[in-house]
């Protein structure tokens, strides 16, 4: 079952590498603890309509390192624009069975009145499927976050959850939950999201959501989002024996291995190319 599940991801490479509208690989708004492979990136653009006017969030991700990404977003708004920087590494044997990451977003109003954002979480995902069948694959992400918004000092807790389905030609349901902190100025509500993300090609990928986030913090109102996503770059990823990973070798065999067992399939009989994330420890791993 965990080979022909590897094997099927293929199906559905691109819209696994969505950056998050805040800026890291995630669901809508909060992330989880996959992290892209090295050498690879992801683009997105998004147009989303917030409490003070629309915001055209651009995203980029780029796998720096196995298991670290780094990225940088630009969040062009009608009443203020926002630059930001965020990184996150994935620590594969932290958890048996599942996968975990800690990572760090930030966010800078340039213009406008919107305070600076900081915000160091922690993100644990697990990835499984039914007894009698692959798909619908589902993926589980728990997590928390502590939130400062400067010039205010204080951090202030909140805790995450994440569920995301995927079928077998690519499409992905998602839907993402945060509690509010009623020290968090805006934090009006709970945060919540839901996305459809489907794969055009096998670099692009396109979503249309609906979110009541208004930045990091839940508001009072829901609205609606839509984006593209274009994924590139060259897959840096090592192989590592006694591991399990997933590769295009240079026959245009697809290979899943777990220790000694290899298992080939042709690439034939997969749409797309290879995954560009690295899961973490018993869980595939992508390379070109």
């Amino acid at each position: 079952m965990k080979i022909l599940t590897g094997l099927l991801l293929l199906c559905s490479s691109v819209t696994f590498a969505y950056p998050s509208l805040l800026g890291a690989s995630g669901v809508v708004e909060l992330p989880t603890a996959k992290t892209i492979a090295p050498g690879m990136y992801v683009l997105g653009v998004d147009g989303n309509d917030i409490a003070n006017g629309a915001e055209v969030p651009v995203r980029v991700l780029y796998g720096l390192a196995d298991n670290l990404e780094i990225g940088a977003a630009y969040l062009h708004g009608d009443a203020t624009d926002r630059i930001g920087a965020n990184a996150k590494l994935n620590l594969p044997t932290l958890i048996p069975g599942a996968s975990t990451a800690v990572g760090m977003l930030y966010l800078h109003a340039t213009t406008g009145s919107n305070a600076d954002l900081l915000q160091p979480y922690i993100a644990i995902t697990r990835t499984s499927s039914t007894k009698d069948k692959v798909f619908p694959l589902v993926q589980v992400t728990v997590g928390t976050n502590v939130t400062q918004q400067r010039p205010n000092s204080s951090f202030y807790l909140r805790e995450f959850g994440c569920i995301e389905a995927y079928a077998q030609n690519g499409l992905v349901v998602g839907l993402e939950y945060q509690g509010s902190n009623s020290g968090l100025a805006g934090d009006e509500q709970p945060l919540a999201s839901a996305v459809l993300r489907y794969p055009i090609s096998q670099q692009f990928a396109a979503q249309l959501g609906v979110t009541n986030a208004n930045g990091a913090v839940g508001s009072d109102q829901a609205r609606l989002f839509v984006g593209i996503s274009y994924t590139g770059g060259k897959n840096r990823m090592k192989d590592e024996s006694k591991t399990r990973y997933l590769k295009l070798t240079r026959n245009l065999t697809a290979v899943w291995s777990m220790g000694d067992s290899v298992i080939e399939i042709p690439v034939s009989k997969t749409p797309y190319g290879s995954v560009p994330y690295d899961w973490g420890a018993g869980t595939p791993r992508g390379n070109r």
